[in-house]
């Protein structure tokens, strides 16, 4: 472990070039909060010999990591392949870092998922942060399931860690992987939505903030950045619909059909995050994901005026 003189003030972000991740980066800036951000080539997370490297010559006091093979459909074609680089990431990569961050008593920051949970009729959500996730495979795709064990390598491995969950993030309109740029594509294309699938979004200034709070008090335990209130896709759509006075018609679809096809990828119906612990323990208060939308939708963003703009058109 390193001597208390030998310790930097730096707070090493992992994964900032994702859309979560960059976000974030620039949210915690904008707090006066200086980061570290490197790249790929400086930091390879699948890599013993490249994270010792790293970490020895910048010595951080914090290391959040963001990174993570978050396609769920390619992933699936990974599944029960430990040489893959779904497994590599989401499982080694965690494995490696809160290693080293014991080693070197550095605080490890965990980003992970709602999704390490099955949502279903059996053992529906939401979910409290001290709900303990069943160890199965069944009910989970492979990126569940190796976010699962990313996490259990990060309580297991001694390090003193915060596991952050999140859930259908939002609020970087400038990515495509935007849930909320995501729906106004679904409200465009006519796409049929979910009117039975429970989720709670993660608004991703709320993620900043509880971040921002757990880099200052160091505080070990599992958090869920989410909004409050459980919704589903439909409803989802239809509030963004109405507030931008969308004339489109919003589609219905059960997710029973989508789970009766033939080789889908699983995703939960009774899932969600509560976050009360989370709130009380870090004396913060997260948004309703309406309110989140209210915020969302306020900000000057070019890219998303546009997409507004075409979809009016269309529905005209």
């Amino acid at each position: 472990m390193l001597k208390e003189d030998e310790k930097s003030k730096e707070i090493v972000l992992v994964g900032s070039t994702g859309f979560v991740g960059s976000k974030v980066a620039s949210l915690l800036s904008e707090k006066q909060i200086h980061l570290v951000l490197p790249s790929k080539n400086e930091l390879n997370i699948t890599s013993s010999r490249s994270i010792k490297q790293y970490m020895l010559s910048m010595k951080p006091k914090t290391l959040i990591n963001f990174a993570a093979y978050t396609n769920i459909e390619k992933a699936e074609k990974q599944r029960r392949n430990k040489s893959g680089q779904v497994w590599k990431i989401n499982v080694d990569g965690p494995k490696k870092l809160a290693k080293l961050c014991r080693k070197s008593g550095i605080f490890f920051i965990h980003i992970s998922t709602d999704s390490v949970f099955p949502g279903t009729e059996e053992s529906p959500g939401p979910y409290k942060e001290d709900a303990i996730p069943p160890p199965s495979q069944k009910h989970l795709s492979w990126y569940s399931y190796t976010k699962l064990l990313g996490e259990q390598a990060a309580i297991n491995s001694g390090a003193r860690y915060a596991i952050i969950r999140i859930s259908y993030p939002f609020g970087n309109l400038h990515s495509k992987k935007d849930f909320l740029i995501k729906t106004l594509e679904y409200i465009k294309s006519g796409a049929r939505l979910f009117t039975d699938q429970n989720f709670t979004p993660t608004y991703i200034p709320d993620l900043a903030e509880l971040i921002a709070i757990l880099v200052t008090l160091e505080k070990k335990g599992i958090y869920h950045a989410a909004c409050t209130g459980i919704t589903s896709p439909h409803r989802f759509a239809n509030y963004v619909r109405k507030k931008l006075d969308l004339k489109n018609k919003i589609y219905r679809q059960e997710i029973s059909d989508y789970l009766n096809k033939p080789n889908y990828t699983y995703r939960s119906k009774f899932g969600g995050l509560l976050n009360k612990i989370t709130q009380k323990s870090l004396n913060l208060k997260f948004s309703s994901w309406h309110r989140a939308i209210d915020d969302c939708l306020s900000q000057d963003n070019l890219f998303f005026i546009e997409q507004t703009k075409i979809i009016k058109q269309l529905s005209t």
